[in-house]
């Protein structure tokens, strides 16, 4: 995994965040997230 220096934001961040910053790669950065092939652990 790359190390990107900060804190990963949780989940409701990540989708206010991305509902106030819409970007064509959204919809399947979402579809990852949800499930799971997102490359960070959950706690």
């Amino acid at each position: 995994m790359i190390e990107l220096g900060y804190e990963l934001p949780d989940l409701d961040e990540l989708s206010l965040w991305a509902s106030r910053n819409p970007n064509p790669h959204r919809d399947r950065l979402r579809e990852q997230v949800e499930q799971g092939e997102f490359g960070f652990d959950r706690h």
